[in-house]
């Protein structure tokens, strides 16, 4: 979907009706310094079994209704459709502070008619954030609406010969009021000073139409958010890995026939004030909050949408935005309204003409969309008071409107967002994450001594469903105990990591260190972009020298800050394997011991302490060679190789 045009203007009230034709059609319509509308309506919706041929046929006269939300006063926040009061009038006193909190309402309502799911799976997700954001992974952010994953994410493929028959009426009436207040405060009387401090009051309403849609063979994603008091963090979208890869190859319907009628309206009112404040007293400052209101309305009507793939994003920012985009496919195209908005596309085109099967619909789709967004911090009055002071908390109001009549859309993925963000944002927009990996092995000869060489691999992972642009690997190496005898020194560019590619990494070593020394050797490695899981972007390994008996080993330490964060209990035991024999033949010079660990629980340990025990035959310890191994990550394995000598002398 191409990034639209918007059409701006700023008034208390908006009404828009859109009247189909028969011709397919597509707009956008995004209106600066309003709010819009949401209802409650219910659901009416037909979803077949997902099949590669056979017959759909829908009829429907569906008419869903949401009705006003009725008012209640609350101290604090509202939910959806809620009006809130902080304080009730104060009569006289001689000095008065009336400090009030902040005011909310919200509502995401998702009204589905007329529609049918063969074979596609997709997620609404719908959000207000009242609250200061450390940013949103809508990835694993709760759906408002889902199909379900009938086929992976942007890879259906059209087998078979599928045959639609579509009539019907979808009639959608949604009504709704939205009002929070922090405002409307009053001091009659004080002899000596008085004070009206308000929080602030938010409003936000997202609102989803899907009616009489016939979707088939495809994924959907759509998003509506309003974040109230900016936001410090990334907004993560679902993965666009091969979101323009092909989707097609048979099964396509070859006859289209497509008789719609759609009338949308859209009837949006905004009323945000932070003023109309009142003061008689001998000293008095006023100092009112901004009232602001953005709005978005959305309309995909009467079109088929055969093939490709279709991107479309919508960011309205009211502050500066300090971030990047990344994860996003090639030819994205990003383009800036009159009213600062930001317009992010990418469409591929789909096929020119159908192969088999056949679509036949014939519906209406009737919608109308009546909103009142009231955010109120004003209205407040200090009387008969020898010192006043009236501040007052921003009033703010955002909503989103989308609605989707009369398509048919076979074979096609597509992406449809909408952001509003009231304040800065300090954060990236990103398309699913990178996870880079490290994992750190050594070949050793088995008894490590000045002068050996020992071999270290290292290996990197990006184990994300995002590439890794820009990453560098980082080796970390004692050369105080370690002769670089080959490989790299220094940090080393790998260029961009692909989901699932991995490189490894050689360096050879020779060892200058006194018997029983502890050497280590780490590496790390980072890109770009923000890491799905940091804790795993270094591994460590400690090199230890053989000392008076002859011992020396290598043990893997696998780090990370998870390990401090989250303790957890491990529910199965610890299993620990020794790849050597538990008894040798006395005065056969040294033995090597190799000791796994390996933690099967799918929580983190606690942090571990390895003893391995030589025992007289009166059972008494004799050795006791011991290994500080940390915390053990789920799943993860901890080798400890050393040797041991035995002198003819040692009891059997």
């Amino acid at each position: 979907m191409p990034a639209p045009e918007p059409a701006a203007e700023e008034s208390p009230h908006q009404t828009e009706t859109a009247e189909s034709v028969p011709e397919p059609s597509e707009s956008v319509t995004s209106v600066a310094e309003e709010a819009t509308t949401t209802p409650g309506a219910p659901e009416s919706e037909t979803q077949a079994p997902p099949t590669d041929s056979g017959t759909v046929e829908t009829e429907t006269d569906t008419v869903a209704t949401s009705t006003p939300l009725e008012s209640v006063s609350t101290s604090s926040e509202s939910t959806a459709g809620t009006s809130t009061e902080a304080v009730p009038e104060l009569d006289v006193a001689s000095s008065t502070t009336v400090s009030t909190g902040n005011a909310s309402a919200g509502a995401n309502v998702v009204n589905v008619s007329g529609s049918t799911f063969v074979n596609a799976g997709g997620e609404v997700v719908l959000e207000n954030e009242f609250e200061p954001s450390s940013g949103v992974d809508l990835r694993i952010a709760s759906s408002s609406f889902s199909t379900g994953e009938l086929c992976a994410w942007f890879a259906c493929t059209a087998n078979g010969t599928t045959t639609i028959l579509s009539s019907g009426t979808s009639t959608l009436l949604n009504l709704l009021v939205l009002s929070a207040t922090s405002g409307d405060n009053h001091i009659a009387q004080a002899s000596g000073s008085a004070a009206i401090l308000t929080g602030d009051a938010f409003v936000g309403l997202n609102l989803v139409n899907l009616a009489n849609l016939n979707v088939v063979n495809s994924q959907y994603f759509i998003a509506a958010l309003n974040f109230f008091q900016g936001l410090t963090g990334d907004i993560v979208f679902p993965s666009l890995t091969g979101f323009f890869d092909s989707i097609l190859s048979s099964g396509i319907p070859n006859t289209i026939e497509l008789n719609p009628e759609t009338i949308v309206t859209n009837d949006l009112t905004f009323d945000t004030a932070t003023g109309d404040n009142q003061t008689n007293a001998t000293s008095s400052s006023i100092s009112t909050g901004a009232a602001r209101n953005l709005a978005t309305v959305v309309n995909q009507l009467n079109s088929s949408l055969i093939g490709g793939a279709s991107l479309a994003i919508i960011l309205r920012i009211t502050g500066a935005w300090d971030g990047d985009i990344f994860g996003a496919p090639e030819g994205l195209t990003v383009a800036r309204g009159t009213d600062g908005s930001i317009y992010l596309s990418a469409s591929q085109g789909g096929e020119e003409h159908l192969t088999h099967g056949s679509v036949s619909a014939s519906t209406t789709a009737l919608i109308e969309n009546h909103a009142y967004l009231g955010a109120q911090t004003g209205d407040n009055s200090i009387l008969n008071a020898e010192n006043a002071e009236i501040t007052t908390g921003e009033a703010l109001a955002a909503a989103n409107v989308l609605n989707f009549a009369n398509q048919n859309i076979i074979g096609r993925n597509w992406l449809t967002a909408v952001v509003n963000i009231f304040g800065d944002w300090q954060g990236n927009l990103v398309f699913g994450r990178p996870d880079l990996w490290v994992g750190e092995r050594a070949e050793a000869p088995g008894s490590i001594t000045e002068g050996s060489e020992l071999v270290l691999y290292f290996t990197v992972m990006n184990k994300g469903d995002s590439p890794a642009t820009n990453a560098v690997f980082t080796p970390s190496l004692d050369t105080n105990h370690l002769e670089l005898m080959s490989g790299t020194a220094g940090a080393r560019s790998l260029g961009t990591l692909a989901p699932g590619q991995s490189v490894e990494l050689a360096y050879t070593v020779r060892v200058h260190a006194e018997p029983g020394a502890a050497i280590e050797t780490s590496g790390t490695v980072a890109a770009r972009e923000t890491d799905a899981n940091i804790s795993d972007n270094t591994d460590t390994l400690v090199i230890r020298t053989a000392g008076g008996g002859g011992r020396s080993s290598v043990i893997v330490l696998r780090t990370g800050t998870d390990r401090k964060e989250s303790q957890h209990s491990v529910q199965r035991p610890l299993v620990v394997t020794r790849a050597t024999r538990e008894s040798v033949a006395i005065g056969t010079s040294t033995v090597r011991q190799q000791l796994t660990v390996t933690n099967p629980n799918d929580a983190t340990t606690t942090p571990l302490d390895l003893h391995d025990l030589l025992r007289d035959p009166e059972g008494t310890v004799i050795n006791d060679e011991a290994w500080a191994l940390g915390a053990l990550a789920p799943h993860e394995e901890v080798t400890v190789s050393y040797e041991i000598g035995f002198t003819a002398t040692a009891p059997t």
